[in-house]
């Protein structure tokens, strides 16, 4: 029997969730997360949608409901992301976490909305609203706070060129307990960051 082929997109994405950043950053010191972030999107732009994908009818998945979290052990320090995608109902669609190297809380907070976009765009969601227990995150893309840093202006221009693309979006500040599953999911990952860390530390 044959299996079917894996689509080259959701092969780059498994990649990028795969790598050993604290490796990385072993081998290639001077590797910064936002280069390799955009080497991975330009990877992704040069790759054609599937066949099945764009059989698939517009808008499959037309409105989303986005849980986000960052967490960050120092600041700076090992951090991670989780993120949950779910339909209006409440029903999951996707969720993940993941490592993402050395970053302040704040950072790794944007990166979670950021990745949580950009799949929620693969799966054809015209409508997203974005549920975050980040208040800064919240306040900064609603307006209410001016973004000064510069690491956070560059990200905030990632995310609202990403929202841009939809339809309509909305952003809401969201209790821990609505966005508990994404910080779980963050914090699981956490620990293998700082793991991870702390063992590259050990053999310097």
């Amino acid at each position: 029997m044959t299996e079917a082929a894996v689509d080259d997109r959701e092969l780059l994405r498994a990649v990028y969730r795969a790598i050993a950043w604290g490796r990385l950053y072993e081998l290639a010191p001077g590797a910064t997360r936002e280069e390799v972030d955009g080497l991975f999107r330009r990877l992704q732009e040069t790759l054609a949608p599937s066949p099945a994908a764009s059989a698939s009818p517009a808008g499959a998945l037309p409105r989303a409901v986005l849980y986000c979290d960052g967490a960050s052990s120092g600041n700076p320090g090992p951090a991670a992301i989780g993120v949950v995608l779910s339909r209006p109902d409440g029903s999951e669609v996707e969720s993940w976490g993941r490592p993402i190297g050395r970053a302040t809380s704040n950072v790794a907070e944007y990166k979670a909305l950021i990745e949580g976009l950009g799949r929620a765009l693969e799966l054809g969601v015209r409508e997203v609203e974005v549920a975050s227990d980040s208040q800064l995150l919240v306040y900064q893309l609603t307006g209410r706070y001016k973004v000064k840093h510069a690491t956070l202006r560059e990200l905030y221009g990632a995310v609202r060129e990403l929202l841009g693309r939809f339809e309509r979006w909305s952003v809401r500040h969201a209790s821990r307990e609505e966005t508990a599953q994404a910080d779980r999911l963050a914090r699981s990952q956490l620990k293998k960051s700082a793991a991870a860390e702390q063992s590259l530390n050990c053999h310097q």
